[in-house]
């Protein structure tokens, strides 16, 4: 194989690689909604089992083509950019509540902390068929929400 074959097939391969990421962003774009994992054994009889469920539906993401996204978290709603690497998509907050952090803090007279895990990046795990999402608990490390996509 000469060298300008080896070329030729290195820049198929990277143009293919790119057609393929391209198509996974592709399809996240659109509107994700939050559930909660059923609880189970003693956690299910618990009456306030309901709640997670209750609190999840208040919870919802759009993705759009540009990498930005709008995610409304309970009354909450913040905005930011989105970025796809491997099965993770990583959520990074530039606006919460129409202002930027550093308006938050500023307007907020310092309550408002750079260190607050709202302005953190997130990480969702995206499942293999593409057709969920799930954050898991950064304690315990367990599921704590799952998005899936609206039609």
């Amino acid at each position: 194989m000469n060298d300008a074959t080896k070329l030729g097939l290195g820049i198929a391969l990277v143009a293919i690689a790119a057609t393929g990421c391209k198509n996974r962003d592709s399809a996240l774009v659109g509107k994700w909604k939050a559930s909660m994992p059923k609880s189970t054994g003693a956690d299910s009889k618990n009456p306030l089992s309901g709640l997670g469920d209750a609190f999840a539906s208040m919870m919802s993401v759009e993705f759009k083509a540009d990498h930005t996204y709008s995610m409304t978290m309970m009354i909450i709603p913040m905005e930011g950019n989105w970025a796809l690497s491997g099965n993770t998509v990583t959520l990074t907050p530039t606006k919460i509540m129409g202002k930027t952090i550093e308006e938050l803090q500023k307007s907020s007279n310092g309550s408002f902390k750079a260190t607050s895990d709202n302005n953190k990046p997130m990480d969702l795990t995206l499942s293999g068929d593409g057709k969920t999402m799930t954050i898991a608990d950064p304690k315990s490390g367990q599921q704590a929400l799952t998005f899936q996509k609206e039609n």
